[in-house]
Formats: structure tokens, sequence, C-alpha cells
């Protein structure tokens, strides 16, 4: 005889308030607060920014710096650092290189390239859902949903085979792993960029629609990029877009299934509205929990304080995200908010996040293909129960088991 799941509306086993709270020193003396010392480990501070008009000015500063090459600056795992200077992308680099690099990327993952791809993204939900319905319920999302459609839709951007997407997905979580040490983070990087390389020689693609292959036919061949920039450039991609695209997905399958309301209000809306309540859960969950770092090239003064040039500055987003002179009600959770201009999730200034709108696509597309077809989507444990991980780098979920 098959179990009988109770049709429950909204999960609200637990504290989730606290659960999804933004981690820090301080937090509690938010806003409009001057940026703090916080001690760093090796005997050396940094500042702590916390409040959101100061850590958007910081991060917009010329004065500013994200070369992790400079021994000064403030990484999150300074044993890693040796292994991470090697493989340095744009992300880590200052104009004019940044600039140089960034150009030939980003149309990949504006608007219009990120529409054109819709369709297929959609397919993958699709498919996914159907395997999702053969396992259960119960069935665990994040491996059977979140890991494939994450890695299967970014090589479809970066013209990686489908039958790849678990070497993505290798690469991804290596490099979202502070446990490793300097010489073992090395072997890691050098066999990921061996198999980037295959990629690469392989040129395959339709160098209209995917990264490599396009890097390939027009500015590897005409000298604005070398071949090698292209490939520490995918890696980059690689890391920085999936370990945090999939915790979002678990994360935020926690978070909307309390909020069964907004949840309906949000799934009878068209593209665009669903797109801005993506940006609202980006808001709300504080995935990095370091933040970001930078490092000061010239004294900047901030009212009481000035940071000095070669200190280190650390920006708590998922802090910033919950100030209340940013935010109406900060706390809460609010699809259908107004005042998003200033949230950072995705960062902000020149370094802020290139796959901004490819996160937000796939976050809509997941969530409506997911709730259209399993409107009672929840987990299938209470929230004490839930395996939430905390690291230097990431909050998340490595499994999540599921109900509908």
């Amino acid at each position: 005889m098959k179990d009988v799941f109770p049709q429950v509306e909204d999960f609200t086993s637990g504290d989730l308030e606290a659960v999804f709270a933004p981690r820090d020193e301080r937090a509690g003396e938010l806003s409009g607060e001057q940026p703090y010392p916080v001690d760093i480990g090796g005997g050396r501070t940094a500042w702590r920014v916390a409040g959101n008009q100061v850590v958007r000015e910081l991060l917009a500063d010329p004065r500013t710096s994200v070369d992790d090459r400079d021994p000064r600056f403030p990484t999150k795992a300074p044993s890693q650092t040796a292994a991470w200077v090697t493989v340095q992308a744009f992300k880590s680099m200052d104009d004019p290189d940044h600039s140089r690099l960034r150009s030939v990327f980003e149309p990949h993952f504006d608007a219009r390239a990120t529409a054109m791809r819709r369709p297929r993204f959609e397919a993958l939900a699709e498919e996914l859902c159907d395997s999702l319905a053969q396992l259960g319920p119960p069935a665990e999302i994040v491996g059977s949903f979140a890991k494939p459609f994450t890695y299967r839709a970014l090589g479809c951007v970066l013209g990686a085979p489908d039958s790849q997407w678990r070497r993505l997905q290798a690469i991804a979580e290596f490099s979202s792993s502070p446990a490793l040490s300097a010489t073992e983070l090395t072997a890691l990087l050098e066999h990921s960029l061996g198999f980037i390389n295959e990629l690469v020689d392989a040129g395959r693609g339709d160098p209209e629609a995917d990264v490599i292959a396009s890097a390939l036919a027009g500015p590897v061949a005409a000298g604005t990029i070398s071949e090698r920039e292209l490939v520490l450039t995918v890696r980059m991609l690689i890391a920085a877009t999936g370990a945090l695209m999939v915790n979002t997905l678990a994360l935020a399958t926690v978070l909307l299934s309390a909020h069964g309301d907004q949840r309906r209000r949000w799934l009878a809306g068209g593209p665009s509205f669903r797109r801005r309540g993506m940006l609202e859960v980006v808001r709300y969950l504080p995935i990095q929990t370091a933040g970001v770092s930078r490092l000061a090239i010239a004294g900047i003064d901030l009212g009481a304080v000035t940071i000095a040039a070669g200190d280190g500055i650390l920006a708590a987003l998922g802090v910033a995200n919950r100030d209340p002179a940013a935010f109406t009600r900060p706390d809460a959770l609010d699809l259908e908010r107004e005042d998003l201009a200033a949230e950072v999730g995705f960062g902000y200034g020149p370094h802020d996040c290139m796959g901004r709108e490819l996160a937000l696509t796939l976050l809509e597309v997941a969530f409506a293909t997911l709730y259209a077809r399993f409107p009672a989507l929840r987990p299938a444990a209470p929230l004490d129960e839930i395996g939430f991980t905390r690291n230097a780098f990431l909050f998340g979920l490595p499994e999540l088991p599921v109900l509908w």
C-alpha cells in the first residue's frame, strides 16, 4: 500500500526567519553604521562593511581593487591563495584587462541572449520534472533537479556537451570548498583546465549561440584574447555560477514552500513579474556567507572612518540586503516587492555579476515549471531535520527530500 502524504499548503515547521538570517559579527547594528575592523587571521584585520549604501559606494569606487594576487588582499581561504592566483580570470582583474575580457563574454549573458535560450531551459525543466515525478514522492530534489538543471543549462551557454554536465558540477563543487589544501586545489585545477582545453580544442557548438565557439571564431582568432584567457574564463564562469545556482534553487524550495499565497500569485504572473520575484528571493537568501572582498589602493574617507591604501574590505552582501535604510520590512519575503533598486545579491558596480540575467531566468523557469507540475511541493522533513550547511564561501543544502 502506498504512503499517503498530507496536501498541506505551506511548510511552516520551525523558525524560517532564523534559518535565513544573514550571519555577521555585528548583525543588528547595520543601518548607516561605519565600517568596522575584523580579524581575518594571520595577525591581519580588514574593514567589515554592512550598511547597504556604503557597500554600494565601496563596490563602485575606483579606489578599490579585486586583484587577489596582491598579498594584502583579504581572501576568504588564505591557505588556498597560492593555487587561485595561478588561474586568475577577469573576475579578479582590474581595468583595463577586466573591461577587455568582460566585453568579449558579456553579450552571451545579456537579456537578448538569455531570451533566445529560454525555450531550451524550459524544455530541460519539463524533462527533469518528468524524471522527478517518476522518482516519488518522496524524491531528492537537489540531485535530481537542481544540479542537472544548473549544469546542463550552463553547458548549453558555454558549449559543453550535455553528457558532460557532471564534469562541470565537479569543477564548481571543488571551487567552493575552503577545506581543500593548496596542493589538493592545484591538482584539481590542473585537471579541470585539461577538461576545458578539450572543449576548446573540439571547438564544438554554434558560434552564434555558445561562448566557446563564439570566442574561438571571433576574439581568439583576432588576437583580442588568448586561448589561455578563454580557458580560464570558462573555468571561472563554471565556478562562479554552478554552486551558487544549485544552492539558491535548494534553499528557495524551502523558503517558497512556506509562502503559499505569495507563490500562487507569483505563478499567475508573467515572466517579467516572476523574474522580479526571483530577484527578491536572491535579496532574501544570504547565499554568499563571506560576501565579497576588495583591497583599497588609495585612501577612502567615510565619515569618521578612513580606509587606508592597502587595507582589506569585506562587503557583507547578505546583511546589506537586509538594511532597513534601503528596504521596507527587510526581513520579510515579498515576491511583489518594488524597492529592489538597492539589491546587492549580484554584487554592485563594474564587477557586478555578469550572469545576473541568466541566473534570474533559470530561477524563474525552474520554479514556474516545478510549481505548475507540483503545486504542493515542500520539504519532506521538519525544518530542524534539514541539513543546512555553511562554510567560508556558501550557505546551502547538499540534499533536500521533497513531497508534493
